[in-house]
C-alpha cells in the first residue's frame, strides 16, 4: 500500500469513541522532560486532553501553529477558549510566541506508526520539517492505540522517526 492507502486504512481501523486512557498522565508524564510541545488531537487520534491539562498546570505546555509551510511554537497560557485554524486544527487563543529551543519534549501526532518508529501523518509534512530542525536531544513521543501500530509503513527520505511510542 502507498501512504494514501495506509491513511485510509488507519482511519478505518481507528477505535472511534474511546476516551483518553485512564492511566495516560501517570504512564507518560515521567518521560516528558522540560517544556512539551503538544497538540489538540483530531477525532482519529488518541485523546491526550488529560495530559495537556496536566502540562498546563505544570506551566510546561506549548502548541504548534501553522505559518506558511512551517510550524512555529507558542507557549499556552490558557487551554480554553480555542479556535480552528485554516487547516481545521484547534489552537488555544491565549498563547505567547516562543522559540523551538525552549522545547525539551514533543508529542508527535500520528495516524499510525510501525515497529521501526516511523510514523505516518496527514501528508503535509509539517511535523517532518519541524522535527528535522530540532535538536536531536529533544524527545519525540507518539501516543497511539494498538490498532494504529503496524509492522511496516512506506518511508520517504524526509520522514522523521519518533523515539518512543506509547500504545494503548
Amino acid at each position: 500500500m502507498d501512504k494514501e492507502q495506509w491513511r485510509g486504512f488507519l482511519k478505518k481501523v481507528f477505535p472511534y469513541g474511546r476516551g483518553a486512557p485512564e492511566n495516560l498522565v501517570e504512564e507518560v508524564s515521567p518521560f516528558l522532560d522540560g517544556n512539551v510541545l503538544s497538540f489538540f488531537p483530531f477525532s482519529d487520534e488518541l485523546d491526550i486532553g488529560p495530559l495537556n491539562l496536566w502540562l498546563l498546570e505544570e506551566g510546561r505546555l506549548y502548541f504548534p501553529k501553522i505559518e506558511g509551510d512551517q510550524l512555529i511554537v507558542k507557549r499556552v497560557l490558557e487551554i480554553e477558549p480555542k479556535k480552528k485554524d485554516a487547516y481545521g486544527t484547534l489552537e488555544p487563543l491565549k498563547t505567547i510566541s516562543s522559540d523551538k529551543n525552549e522545547i525539551s519534549s514533543i508529542l508527535v501526532p500520528a495516524l499510525g506508526l510501525d515497529f521501526s518508529f516511523h510514523r505516518i501523518g496527514r501528508g503535509k509534512g509539517y511535523y517532518d520539517r519541524f522535527l528535522k530542525e530540532l535538536d536531536p536531544k529533544v524527545s519525540r513521543i507518539s501516543i497511539i492505540y494498538k490498532e494504529q501500530l503496524v509492522p511496516s509503513l512506506p518511508k520517504e527520505i524526509w520522514d522523521q522517526k519518533v523515539d518512543k511510542i506509547f500504545v494503548y
